[in-house]
C-alpha cells in the first residue's frame, strides 16, 4: 500500500483555484476532481520520489523548487532523486524503490513513526501542452453572476425528435458543467424523451445563459442538438425578476439539482407516443383572442330566446385544464373544465370519458402550466383518439401571463386567480379572484 504526497506546482493555471477555493470539505473534493480531470487530459506531468523523513520516521512535506525539477522543459531525473513518470514500467519501478527504501529504514529503525512503503508525487504543469481552447463567445465579458441585483425565474422544456437523448447520463453531467459559470440554480429532469427544466438565473447573466441554450455547434454552441431549436417557444421567462436579498431570504431553489429519470413527464404509457405531432401549437394571444371570442358568444347565446341548439355547441371550444385539482383550485382560465385528476397518469381515462361522444373535428384547447404536459395529452387526443382540431397554449399559463403583460398590458386576463408553479413560490398571482383554497399553504 502506498501512499501518496502531492506537490502540486500548478498555482497559475486559471480561475478554477479561485472558483473552488478549499474553504470546506466539499470544496477540496471539488477540487481534486477537477484536478484529476485536467490530469487525465495530460496536461500536467508527473514525477516521483522518496520522502524526507524526521527523526522519528515521519514524512515531512517536500517543497523542492520546480525550477529545479527541469532543464530544457523536461525533468532532470538526477537532480534530487526525482524521477518521471512516464510509463507503467516508471510506476513499477517507483514502487520498487519505495519498497527497497522502507525495508531499509525499518532495518536501522525499528521505532519508526513510518508504517508502510511512501512515495512522494510531484505534479507540474506541462510547458509542453496544448494550450486550452478559448472560452465559448457566450462567456466573453460575461458579468459576475455574484453581483446580479436579482433572479430570473424560468422553465423548458425540450423533446429532441429521431429518438430524443441518447445518453441521458453524460448529457446531465455535460449541462452541469456548462451552467456552472452562470450559479445557475433549479431542478432539471433529463430522460431520453427529452429535457424539463425549471430554474433560477442571476439576471445580469440571463442572456448569456440563454446563448449557451440556443447557440449553433458552428458558433461555438455545445446543447444545440439537445436544446436549440428544440426548446418548444424557447424559454419561459417570468416578466417579474426577484430580488436578490428577497431570493436569499426564501430561496424557491438551494442548488442545481439535475435528475436523470426514465421520463420527464411519467405518463404511465407503454409506449411513447410521437411528441413532434401533438396537435397545433397556439400562440398566446390568439389563445386570448380565442377565449375572448367564445366568452363574447357564449354570453349572447344565454341572453337570446334561441335555445341550445346542437349546431352551436358544435362551434363552441372544449377548453380543458389539463392541471391537477390543487393547481385548478386557485387559478383557470374562464371556460374551462378542469380534469380533476390527482396525478398526470389520471388523465387518460378522464379525458376518454368525457370526449367519448364528440366529433371528432370538434375544437378542442388544452392547457397547463408550463406547456410540457399538454404536448402529451395532445399527442394523446391526436393520436390515440384521433381527434383533428387540437390546439394546446403554447408556453402555457407561464408564456400567457407575460405575453399579455409585454404585448397586450391592457387587456384583461382570461385567466383568473393564481397560476400554481413548481418552486419555493408556489404560485404567481396573474388576477385577484379568489376560487378556492390553496392545497398546499391554505391560503386563499
Amino acid at each position: 500500500q502506498q501512499h501518496a504526497g502531492v506537490d502540486n506546482n500548478d498555482d497559475n493555471d486559471d480561475d478554477t483555484s479561485t472558483e473552488y477555493a478549499c474553504t470546506s470539505l466539499k470544496a477540496l473534493k471539488q477540487t481534486i476532481h477537477e484536478f484529476f480531470r485536467r490530469l487525465k487530459k495530460s496536461t500536467y506531468i508527473l514525477s516521483a520520489s522518496l520522502p524526507t523523513l524526521d527523526e522519528e520516521g515521519n514524512v515531512l512535506t517536500h517543497a523542492d523548487d520546480p525550477d529545479i525539477l527541469f532543464e530544457n522543459g523536461t525533468f532532470a531525473e538526477d537532480n534530487v532523486g526525482t524521477w518521471s513518470l512516464e510509463s507503467n514500467e516508471d510506476v513499477r519501478k517507483a514502487f520498487v524503490q519505495a519498497e527497497q527504501f522502507f525495508l531499509r529504514h525499518r532495518s536501522q529503525n525499528v521505532t519508526s513513526n513510518m508504517k508502510r512503503p511512501t512515495l512522494v508525487l510531484h505534479v507540474t504543469k506541462d510547458p509542453n501542452a496544448t494550450p486550452p481552447p478559448p472560452p465559448p463567445p457566450y462567456l466573453t465579458g460575461m458579468a459576475d453572476p455574484h453581483a446580479t441585483p436579482s433572479m430570473t425565474m424560468l422553465s423548458f422544456y425540450a423533446f429532441p425528435p429521431d429518438g430524443g437523448i441518447d445518453d441521458p447520463e453524460s448529457t446531465s453531467e455535460r449541462l452541469k458543467r456548462l451552467w456552472r459559470p452562470f450559479r445557475a440554480l433549479g431542478r432539471v429532469y433529463i430522460a431520453r424523451e427529452g429535457i424539463n427544466a425549471q430554474m433560477a438565473v442571476p439576471t445580469n447573466v440571463l442572456d448569456n445563459f440563454l446563448s449557451c441554450c440556443t447557440l449553433p455547434s458552428e458558433e461555438g454552441g455545445e446543447l444545440f442538438e439537445v436544446l436549440g431549436n428544440y426548446m418548444e417557444n424557447g424559454m419561459n421567462i417570468d416578466p417579474v425578476p426577484v430580488d436578490a436579498k428577497e431570493f436569499a431570504e426564501d430561496p424557491p431553489f438551494k442548488n442545481l439539482h439535475l435528475r436523470v429519470r426514465s421520463q420527464i413527464v411519467a405518463d404511465g404509457f407503454e409506449k411513447p407516443l410521437d411528441w413532434q405531432s401533438a396537435g397545433y401549437d397556439m400562440p398566446p394571444l390568439e389563445w386570448h383572442r380565442k377565449l375572448k371570442e367564445a366568452r363574447e358568444a357564449r354570453q349572447s347565446k344565454s341572453s337570446s330566446f334561441e335555445g341550445d341548439d346542437d349546431e352551436s355547441k358544435e362551434e363552441m371550444p372544449i377548453v380543458l385544464d389539463c392541471r391537477n385539482d390543487y393547481e385548478t383550485q386557485v387559478g383557470k382560465f374562464e371556460l374551462a373544465e378542469p380534469l380533476n385528476t390527482e396525478n398526470f397518469r389520471e388523465s387518460w381515462d378522464v379525458l376518454k370519458e368525457r370526449l367519448r361522444d364528440v366529433p371528432k373535428d370538434a375544437p378542442i384547447m388544452t392547457y397547463c402550466t408550463g406547456g410540457i404536459r399538454c404536448v402529451k395529452v395532445a399527442a394523446y387526443l391526436s393520436q390515440e383518439l384521433e381527434f383533428t382540431n387540437v390546439s394546446r397554449l403554447a408556453g402555457g399559463v407561464v408564456a400567457y401571463d407575460r405575453t399579455l403583460n409585454e404585448e397586450a398590458p391592457t387587456e384583461e386576463p382570461m385567466f383568473k386567480g393564481v397560476n400554481y408553479v413548481f418552486d419555493g413560490r408556489m404560485g404567481r398571482r396573474i388576477t385577484d379572484d379568489q376560487l378556492g383554497t390553496c392545497y398546499t399553504c391554505g391560503a386563499k
